[in-house]
């Protein structure tokens, strides 16, 4: 009886917290009750978008009803979709017996199966390690590696030292996080240095630069495109280098071409990292003065629907003439999106707490609550700019627009991000954000690529296939 008791007072306070102007629509109580439940639950859910619902389906929501009770009464029984992050009838052949709301069974069943909700092409493999030198350097698992990084160099390529500290960790190997002050005593058996550029170039405290025999006993990893004067200031250091890393495909297999022992290191995705996780709070900085506080202060969740992101468009980066241009020529057109775009200069290093607008948290909060993060490339020699598509872009669940440019291995327009020609850029960003076919590919595309990463593209898998010795 106790049961009843407590069963019955909690349908009534369900009902108590429904919205008023349904409950007088003569459903009995007992009804009413369980449905008022499964409102709430799917409105909480993410994954259920009334504006999207409402365009999809003009007809089914005519007159002003509410989208998410006419999808519980009817929709969901009639196999429509609740919004571009979930395909009914797909998920439905998965589940071939089932009767019931698909995207209830999802929430309840289907994610903590691995269930997808949306059809997803088939994952794409990292390229194969080419023929490494017979002095590659390759550790036991459990071995020391360190990662030294220049305490004044930009803030990005401190991140990319941490990261790959992350996936050494991941990969079995005890990481060492070092700069040029401690890295003249470093005995370890491994030895990564990250941006030679800079880490060459740069003085320290006391107002010497490293010396360029440590290159010799190191992997460097580099990350500039080939036609900056930052990666002609890192050449002699790659050039004397035990190895290279470098997180461009193609200029990996150019360094090859010319005699330099390169790699490509793809900065995959590592689950434990904490400089890349949800952001629930931004920091009160001047670049974000625009924001409003609950802006800065909230953060949808990171599998709810792109509707939900109060940002459509974010562009972080060097204010190159190039990118200058293309932006004042869109400015009309963007002007009716509401976009966050940070522009940096490009002549020294953007470091954390001497110059730089926003440290690297804020700019992965802004990306998390971004629809579209926005790729340009700096000049006219295209690049992939892996930092931005996927560690700004992918990993953060943003839908990556793009102009056309080379692509790395294993990303592909179309299926993990987009790409279009400068001048249709202004017609497809207002297609992605305000047609429902659009807000539909976009929803695909983004979760595809999510899949990719944390799938496919783990960053402890690629270095211990690298660098850990196998056992006997």
């Amino acid at each position: 009886m106790n049961g009843r008791r407590e069963r019955r007072a909690a349908g009534l306070r369900e009902i108590a917290r429904a919205p008023r102007f349904w409950l007088r629509r003569g459903l009995p109580l007992r009804r009413l009750a369980p449905i008022a439940a499964e409102y709430r639950r799917l409105a909480d859910s993410g994954l259920f978008d009334p504006a999207w619902y409402a365009a999809r389906y003009p007809g089914a929501v005519a007159g002003g009803q509410d989208p998410l009770l006419h999808f519980l009464l009817h929709g969901a029984d009639e196999h429509r979709d609740p919004g571009p992050a979930f395909d009914s009838r797909f998920y439905r052949t998965q589940v071939p017996r089932l009767r019931g709301n698909a995207l209830l069974h999802y929430l309840d069943h289907g994610r903590a199966e691995g269930r997808p909700a949306l059809p997803l092409p088939p994952l794409r493999p990292l390229p194969a390690l080419p023929p490494l030198p017979a002095n590659w350097p390759r550790v036991a698992a459990g071995s020391t590696a360190s990662v030294a990084v220049h305490s004044a160099g930009n803030l990005f390529m401190a991140d990319i030292a941490r990261l790959i500290a992350s996936g050494l960790k991941d990969a079995g190997l005890v990481p060492r996080l070092l700069d040029e002050r401690t890295v003249l005593e470093d005995t370890a058996p491994l030895r990564i240095i990250v941006a030679p550029h800079e880490f060459f170039r740069l003085p320290g405290p006391g107002g010497q630069v490293p010396p360029l025999r440590l290159a010799r006993q190191a992997l460097l990893v580099n990350v500039e495109q080939p036609q900056t004067d930052w990666f002609r200031q890192g050449l002699p250091a790659l050039m004397r280098a035990r190895g290279v890393l470098d997180i461009s495909e193609d200029v990996a297999g150019r360094l090859r071409d010319h005699g330099l022992p390169a790699v490509f290191l793809p900065l995959g995705h590592v689950p434990s990292h904490p400089d890349l996780a949800p952001c629930p709070r931004l920091p009160s900085v001047p670049a974000l003065a625009t924001l409003e506080p609950a802006i800065r202060e909230s953060q949808p969740p990171m599998d709810a629907p792109l509707a939900r992101r109060p940002l459509d468009l974010l562009f972080v980066g060097y204010l190159s003439p190039r990118r200058m241009g293309i932006l004042a020529r869109m400015a009309e057109r963007l002007a009716r999106w509401r976009c966050h775009f940070l522009l940096t200069e490009g002549d020294r290093p953007q470091v954390a707490g001497v110059n730089a607008l926003l440290d690297s948290h804020a700019t992965v909060g802004l990306a998390q609550r971004a629809k579209l993060v926005l790729n340009l490339h700096q000049g006219e020699t295209a690049y992939f700019e892996w930092h931005r598509i996927v560690l700004q872009g992918i990993w953060q669940r943003s839908l990556v627009l793009s102009e056309p440019g080379p692509v790395s291995a294993p990303w592909r327009a179309g299926e993990h991000f987009l790409a279009a020609p400068l001048d249709e850029l202004p017609d497809v960003i207002d297609w992605l954000l305000g047609n429902p076919a659009g807000q539909a590919l976009a929803e695909r595309v983004r979760l595809q690529g999510w899949r990719q990463l944390t799938e496919a593209t783990r960053l402890g898998d690629y270095l211990r296939d690298l660098l850990v010795e196998v056992a006997a």
